[in-house]
């Protein structure tokens, strides 16, 4: 995510281990101060799961340009091309279809809101209390 583990970790003042994932720096601030307001902020979103394996699909094979579309409109003397990659709805099987995410562009841009929304609770949150203490770590 683009909120790291590290950056939250920093900001409660808690060493960095040697492997930090988001969900790294929920663990830790459990361990060390449960009950904090953040922790609810920083559970896994329900869209996270999916996202994830469109990742790692992407990080470690060919997602996208297994199935596409090309969409030429002439009008009048203007040229208007589209082109649609849709993302498989199970990135891990062979065997793919193509139901629930026809156009990846618009995948994409939901998923960077959600992010974008996440991050930007997560920091307000900070923020708020780095304010009202007048100090980091907090």
């Amino acid at each position: 995510m683009l909120l790291s583990g590290n950056e939250i970790l920093i900001y409660f003042n808690i060493p960095l281990p040697n492997t930090i994932y988001f969900q790294t720096a929920s663990r830790e601030i459990t361990r060390l101060k449960p009950g904090d307001p953040i922790l609810p902020r920083l559970q896994r979103p329900n869209w996270k799961e999916e996202f994830s394996n469109y990742r790692n699909a992407l990080t470690h094979e060919v997602l996208i340009g297994t199935n596409y579309s090309i969409n030429v409109n002439l009008e009048g003397g203007n040229n208007h091309t589209s082109i649609i990659f849709p993302l498989p709805d199970d990135p891990r099987v062979n065997e793919k279809t193509y139901r629930n995410n026809p156009n990846a562009l618009i995948y994409c841009e939901t998923v960077f809101r959600r992010i974008l929304s996440l991050i930007n609770v997560i920091h307000g949150e900070i923020e708020t209390r780095a304010r009202n203490q007048n100090a980091l770590p907090l």
